[in-house]
């Protein structure tokens, strides 16, 4: 169901950078997800990105610097999964 994750996105409260991401995660926002996290690759907070890794549909591929540490590290990682609940695509006028 589209309509209560687009009203949380929406909704002020939503404003904790990890609520947002999941919730354009969940409605198959991805380039937005990921452009959500792009301060945090720029302003070089790996840690912050790296708490991402804990969810399967995690892509760190877009962040060079987080991509830079798995591979010195030898970290091996799935490609990342679709969330197997996620909303189903927006029609158009939606």
């Amino acid at each position: 169901r589209r309509a209560p994750v687009e009203a949380a996105l929406a909704d002020p409260a939503a404003a904790e950078l990890s609520t947002r991401w999941h919730l354009l995660m969940l409605l198959g926002r991805d380039a937005e997800a990921e452009a959500l996290l792009q301060p945090l690759e720029q302003s070089g907070r790996i840690y912050a990105l790296a708490g991402f890794l804990a969810y399967p549909q995690f892509d760190p591929g877009p962040f060079p610097s987080l991509m830079q540490v798995l591979e010195r590290e030898q970290v091996q990682r799935r490609a990342p999964e679709p969330i197997p609940f996620a909303c189903p695509p927006a029609t158009p006028g939606s």
